[in-house]
């Protein structure tokens, strides 16, 4: 008799431990589905969307790559108004991709907060910039002025540095303390 009624205590418990386990189980189950799907979808929309922004800076940087050696090799116009095409092509489409998503970023963090990212241009204003001296370039390599074309790959040089700030502002990445460009 001693054994029936410990074998019954312990398969009691045995029960007990089972169903409030599988009950404890369904419970998180049902509280990690539900949950994550809300709070991963905004993670990954803000990745998705700094990827693309970056990339199309890259294709940016990488035309106005194109376009300074073409113009550092000197007489080649027709190549450097090529490259110049293509460069605008870009900015433009870099400038879309920002408008269409413009107010999903972070909020600017750090010191100065929103008051940073005002002191910073917009990426229109900086593309509007780059392309007023992109065309100061090419007239120089027309009239074949080196101190001009000089100049003008200075001021490229220092509008390619901006545009990549004002892209991360976009973005609501916190700057860094970056060192002022040297002119």
């Amino acid at each position: 008799m001693r054994n029936r009624r410990l074998a019954a205590v312990l398969a009691g418990a045995l029960l007990a431990g089972s169903l409030t386990a599988g009950a404890g189980v369904a419970l998180a189950t049902a509280d990690r589905d539900a949950a994550p799907a809300a709070a991963q979808a905004a993670p990954r929309a803000d990745a998705s969307r700094t990827v693309d922004l970056l990339g199309s800076l890259g294709e940016v940087t990488s035309r106005v790559n194109d376009l300074v050696s073409s113009a550092k090799r000197g007489g080649a116009v027709a190549q450097a108004q090529q490259n110049a095409g293509a460069l605008g092509d870009a900015a433009q489409q870099l400038s879309a991709k920002v408008g269409r998503q413009a107010g999903q970023g972070v909020p600017a963090r750090g010191k100065g907060g929103a008051r940073a990212a005002a002191a910073l241009p917009s990426v229109d204003d900086v593309i509007g910039k780059l392309k007023g001296h992109v065309q100061d370039l090419l007239t120089a390599l027309q009239k074949n002025d080196q101190k001009a074309v000089s100049d003008a790959i200075q001021q490229i040089a220092d509008d390619a540095v901006a545009l990549v700030k004002a892209v991360l502002a976009a973005l609501g990445v916190a700057l860094p303390a970056l060192p002022a460009a040297a002119s």
